[in-house]
């Protein structure tokens, strides 16, 4: 869960429950159906993280500067 949480802010961007937690995830799933209006703003701060910190325009730049580095150190361990 660290993973999803270094991203999803609960309550802010998105829902963040217990894998596992089956119940829990049927209400998040229906509370969501039940009332999207509702929920929608935070789809909407999702969409924009998403596409501030990993759209083409972002990620495509990064991941040319990393292998520039790569190629000409030979080392990932560049700083």
């Amino acid at each position: 869960m660290a993973a999803v949480r270094a991203f999803i802010e609960p309550g802010q961007n998105g829902l963040v429950e217990s894998l596992f937690d089956v119940d829990r995830l049927v209400s998040a799933a229906l509370e969501v159906l039940a009332g999207p209006a509702e929920f929608r703003p935070m789809g909407q701060a999702a969409q924009q993280l998403v596409q501030q910190k990993y759209s083409l325009d972002v990620a495509v730049p990064e991941l040319k500067n990393y292998f520039e580095r790569v190629a000409t150190h030979g080392t990932t361990q560049v700083t």
